[in-house]
């Protein structure tokens, strides 16, 4: 499996929705609030528990390492943290 070596905004986003829209169902563009760049990480910020379980997941599945990262400012949704595997790590478990 391909491991992802750096964190595209943009390309984790539309991750983000596809995994909320197959989980789902149908598309739900809005369920995605926001996403951050944190030092080395990015937050996807979604609006449930559940989409926020889909896009780890989903992440994971493609090489990320995908984390809750608690509720949102103002507590509506919940957040996820991506950072990417290190090399050295990746390569010690076979991945």
């Amino acid at each position: 499996m391909h491991k992802p070596a750096r964190l595209d905004t943009r390309h984790l986003a539309n991750h983000a929705r596809r995994a909320i829209a197959e989980r789902l169902r149908y598309p739900a563009p809005d369920a995605l609030i926001a996403v951050e760049r944190e030092g080395g990480a990015v937050i996807l910020r979604v609006n449930s528990g559940g989409n926020a379980l889909a896009v780890e997941s989903w992440l994971r599945g493609r090489g990320y390492r995908a984390e809750y990262a608690g509720t949102n400012p103002g507590g509506y949704g919940c957040a996820v943290k991506v950072t990417v595997v290190p090399k050295a790590e990746a390569a010690s478990d076979g991945r």
